[in-house]
């Protein structure tokens, strides 16, 4: 493939790892490029999903849910934040805690733009049989240490 290394001269493993990242990468960029995010980055995107599925975190709890740098995540929300999809409300538990709230508007692009993502992923994905898509599934659970973390998306 243009743009890899020759899996020739390496170990399986190491053939397999990159040959992975590089299908993730690649499949992001379709996704992007098909409008799967809609007009949100993909860091955007993740965002809404982690505040959509988790309610109202704090940054730091955002970055390690996408693996994104806190700085990162700053000017994430801050852009979330100036579309009006998400806002920061003190923590009524403790008000020096700040916390990131998803918006009515940004529940309602969130879950449009999570449609048109599931849409593009189907039709990129349907080179797998049902069969292919649950071994691959298995197989990247394996690889989380035998579990989906639920902290993250």
């Amino acid at each position: 493939m243009k743009g890899l290394p020759d899996f020739e001269d390496m170990e399986k493993p190491m053939s397999t790892f990159l040959l992975m990242q590089h299908t993730s990468r690649k499949m992001v960029h379709q996704i992007h490029e098909q409008g799967g995010f809609g007009d949100l980055t993909h860091s955007q995107f993740y965002t809404l999903m982690a505040l959509q599925r988790h309610q109202d975190l704090p940054l730091s709890e955002i970055s390690g849910c996408i693996r994104r740098s806190p700085g990162n995540m700053t000017l994430v929300v801050d852009n979330l934040e100036k579309a009006g999809w998400v806002e920061r409300v003190r923590s009524k538990e403790d008000r020096r805690v700040i916390l990131v709230h998803l918006t009515e508007s940004g529940k309602e692009k969130i879950e449009t733009a999570k449609k048109e993502n599931a849409r593009i992923i189907g039709s990129l994905m349907s080179k797998l049989n049902k069969e292919e898509i649950n071994t691959l599934f298995t197989i990247l659970v394996k690889l989380n240490n035998g579990k989906l973390n639920s902290s993250e998306i």
